[in-house]
């Protein structure tokens, strides 16, 4: 073969691999990710530097409820002698003067774990851990966002996105409160579940997934409680999916049969909650624990989504603790109250 046919095939080659390197850099979704990695980190590491706070931060700096562990073996004595039974007093005097003591087991481990590694030297360590967790949602929170919006078209409106939600203001207590760093902790299973559902949701009549599911949501449930409503918010997800094509019945029974492993380690945390964790109010009659059950589920909690809810789009008043800023009815049968309910439910 000619040489110069020879140098005419090489460079066609090498244009073709230039060609194929620039498709896989600028046609896939990594660029876009890893600009929004970056500018999550440009925007939160100039907070790592800052101290501890006075309030919720003294749980850590100051041993408040365990002494840090000096070896990996005193992390099991502290957890022998008395972490899972363990019992924290969960109230805030701003809202009401009821007051609940409950146990969340997995979230001992994984503050002892985290003050044995950083022995309470340096906040940035601690900071740095809820950013790497933020790091880690806004991964998923993005392939979440590719999921939905796979198409061409919206590109470019994943990105945006996915950085309207890394960014915001409502985002900041999550990331900037150490103390805050179980509950961030488990907002990632959250995502990765809603994640995991979107693509595998057909293969949940698995034995291994029937199984693994609910163990995964009972360590997420037992670290902090926050993401108790998912096995519902999966449900609405596929029975909205299941009824465009299909009957009412059997719309809802694939949609049981679907998320029937995240429904099972919610009926189980409900068993080990009423029966074997160490859960009492202030209120110790029947009556009293359905009125402040009540309180919670049908006043507090409403008028908090809704104020949080506002919050994405008019950020008016930015605080680390917006629970400060919660507007509330004085009744439960208030105008706002009622509002609230009917839009959250």
């Amino acid at each position: 073969m000619p040489k110069t046919i020879e140098k005419d095939i090489t460079k066609k080659e090498k244009k073709q691999k230039v060609i194929n390197l620039k498709e896989i850099v600028f046609n896939s979704s990594n660029l876009a990710l890893t600009l929004c990695l970056v500018i999550v980190c440009l925007l939160f590491i100039p907070t790592l530097n800052r101290q501890w706070l006075i309030y919720d931060d003294r749980i850590i700096y100051e041993n408040l409820y365990f002494s840090t562990p000096k070896t990996f073996g005193e992390i099991f004595e502290i957890l022998d002698s008395f972490g899972f039974k363990f019992n924290l007093i969960s109230s805030n005097v701003i809202y009401s003067s009821n007051f609940v003591v409950r146990t969340c087991p997995l979230a001992n481990v994984f503050w002892l774990t985290i003050n044995f590694i950083f022995q309470n030297k340096d906040p940035v360590l601690y900071h740095s851990v809820n950013l790497i967790l933020h790091l880690i949602n806004t991964c998923i929170v993005f392939h979440i966002l590719k999921f939905v919006l796979g198409n061409k078209t919206n590109q470019i409106l994943i990105p945006i996105l996915t950085l309207l939600w890394a960014t915001h203001p409502v985002i900041m207590e999550s990331v900037l409160l150490t103390s805050n760093s179980g509950a961030t902790f488990t907002y990632m299973f959250f995502f990765a579940f809603l994640l995991d559902f979107l693509k595998n949701k057909d293969r949940n009549t698995s034995t291994l997934r029937k199984t693994l599911i609910p163990i995964l949501y009972l360590t997420a449930m037992l670290t902090n409680e926050y993401i108790i409503t998912l096995p519902f918010v999966l449900f609405a997800i596929s029975f909205y999916k299941n009824y465009k094509t299909n009957p009412l019945k059997m719309a809802i029974t694939i949609s049981l049969k679907e998320t029937l492993p995240y429904f099972t380690g919610f009926v189980i945390y409900l068993i080990y909650f009423f029966f074997f964790s160490s859960y009492r109010s202030n209120n110790f009659s029947a009556g009293s624990q359905l009125i402040v059950f009540t309180e919670r589920v049908f006043w507090l909690a409403p008028q908090i989504f809704f104020h949080f809810l506002t919050l994405i789009l008019y950020p008016k008043i930015l605080s680390i603790d917006q629970t400060l800023f919660v507007k509330l009815g004085k009744t439960l049968f208030d105008p706002y109250s009622v509002f609230c309910i009917l839009f959250f439910f």
